[in-house]
């Protein structure tokens, strides 16, 4: 099993919607899904929200969530370690379920 298909299969157990429901998301807003995987949340967050921007690293997610969500979404292929964030529209939210785990070094700058 590849890496995508063990993202697609994980996405069968975790119950996104009924986190997605406790966030204050209104349907003029913009939300940034940092990490977005292969769009899974994205899809949802796209529902709620007028328009939806991924940033992952992986390409073949980024594939995958392209093809995964409707036309208000966007998605961006890079290091959110390097992530210049003015190529980043204004955001009213954010999600970012796990990328957070690849930045163990939280140190002030």
């Amino acid at each position: 099993m590849n890496l995508l298909a063990e993202y697609e299969a994980q996405d069968q157990w975790r119950d996104w919607d009924a986190m997605l429901e406790r966030l204050p998301i209104a349907r003029g807003q913009t939300v940034l899904d940092l990490g977005c995987g292969i769009g899974s949340v994205s899809a949802r967050l796209a529902v709620r929200a007028k328009n939806v921007v991924g940033v992952d690293y992986n390409a073949e997610f980024i594939d995958a969530a392209r093809q995964r969500c409707p036309k208000n979404c966007a998605f961006l292929q890079s290091d959110l370690g390097t992530l210049d964030a003015k190529v980043i529209p204004g955001a009213d939210g954010l999600w970012c379920s796990f990328a957070a785990a690849y930045f163990p070094d939280f140190s002030p700058y």
